[in-house]
């Protein structure tokens, strides 16, 4: 699933390995580490806005063309 998603917050998988019982998956390097080493430096980080969430209602256009809002 990870592999198919395109996101500008979400980093393409790489790959997977497995050595013994431990399986890992590898995505790019990122300077500030994950998001839970960023918000352990950065306190006061928006953690609603890191993940995507927004307090403003957000309008979707659907292929039928009727505006929908999104809360």
């Amino acid at each position: 699933m990870w592999s198919a998603l395109r996101h500008p917050n979400v980093l393409p998988l790489l790959g997977a390995t497995m050595t013994g019982v431990q399986f890992a998956m590898v995505s790019e390097w990122m300077v500030n580490g994950n998001i839970s080493e960023f918000v352990k430096a950065h306190p006061g980080a928006d953690r609603l806005r890191l993940v995507g969430f927004s307090s403003k209602p957000s309008i979707s256009v659907p292929a039928n063309g009727h505006p929908t809002t999104i809360a």
